[in-house]
Order: C-alpha cells, then sequence, then structure tokens
C-alpha cells in the first residue's frame, strides 16, 4: 500500500515539476487580476470552502487518473509481444483521460454552484452542466492563455498534471512495477 501511494506521489510531484518547466512564464499570469469573477462577492471562508471543494475535484481526478492508467497496463502489459503495441496502450489511455477530464470539466460547474446556492441564498435551483465542450476548449485550457480565468487556469493545471502522469506512467512502466 505504501509503494502504491509513494508511486502517485512521485508521479504528482513529477508531473507538477514538468508542467512548470513546459510553461515557465505561469508564476508570472495573474489569474486572480479578473475582478469580474465571482470568487471576489465571497468572504474569505467562503473562498477557503470553495478551495476545499476545488482541490478535492482535483485530486480525486488525478488519483483515478491515475488507477485508470495504472489498471489499464496491468490488464494489457502481459498480452503485449511488441513495443509498438505499447503505443496503443498510450493512445487509448491518453484518449480514456480526454473523456475523463471533459467529464469533469462538464459537471465541476454544477457542483461548484450547488456550493453557492449553500452560501448565496437568493440563487435558483437550476442545472449548470457545462454544454458545448469541444476540442478547442480542452486546448484553450492546455495553453493557459493569458487572462484566463482562475477556474479555467486551475483546470489547465490539473489537466496538465493528468497528461504528463500518463506520459511518466508510459516511460517508466517497468520502473513503477
Amino acid at each position: 500500500m505504501a509503494k502504491g501511494m509513494a508511486k502517485k506521489i512521485i508521479a504528482l510531484v513529477a508531473s507538477i515539476i514538468i508542467f512548470f518547466i513546459v510553461h515557465p512564464n505561469s508564476l508570472n499570469q495573474n489569474p486572480i487580476a479578473n475582478k469580474g469573477d465571482s470568487l471576489f462577492e465571497l468572504s474569505q471562508l467562503e473562498i477557503v470552502g470553495l478551495v476545499i471543494i476545488s482541490s478535492t475535484m482535483a485530486v480525486v481526478l488525478y488519483a483515478i487518473n491515475f488507477i485508470k492508467t495504472e489498471k489499464l497496463y496491468k490488464y494489457f502489459a502481459p498480452k503485449i509481444t511488441h513495443n509498438i503495441n505499447y503505443v496503443w496502450i498510450f493512445l487509448v489511455d491518453a484518449l480514456l483521460t480526454v473523456f475523463l477530464c471533459l467529464f469533469l470539466i462538464a459537471l465541476a460547474p454544477q457542483i461548484h454552484y450547488t456550493y453557492y446556492q449553500q452560501i448565496m441564498s437568493n440563487l435558483p435551483n437550476q442545472i449548470v452542466f457545462a454544454a458545448g465542450l469541444s476540442a478547442d476548449k480542452l486546448i484553450d485550457l492546455l495553453v493557459l492563455p493569458v487572462g484566463s480565468s482562475i477556474a479555467d487556469y486551475s483546470t489547465g493545471f490539473v489537466l496538465w498534471l493528468c497528461f504528463i502522469t500518463i506520459a511518466l506512467y508510459a516511460v517508466f512502466r517497468k520502473k513503477l512495477k
């Protein structure tokens, strides 16, 4: 159990380091500069609650993604006779990661809205799932353009961690056994 958790932590730390290598200017961007963000309507305690909810969603996504990758390789790797077949496993893993991330991106607004309903009594009951998700939106989240909202910036960061993790797992799969 401890060995499995150590693998996940090492993969997470390596993913974070690689993210900042790929996006060196991300530390200079200020996503909080967008004053139109509803975050500025919350008290400090309410912001802490929102950060806890968002962090929990990110950790759950990362854990599900890592477990998915691990199970995929454990199931298919013993059946592989040529190294080129590992490329197929990686491509299937990347596609599943895209679907998993799109699902969470679609679900996150509803989770956040439900939290906002708890702290703001004047919000009506409604469904606010993100509709119309596209490849363009996913690419925008991965590019992390300057001036993005806090939600887009943090979502892009988590997406990068998920994709870097599956790439690291593919490269170091034999050492992670």
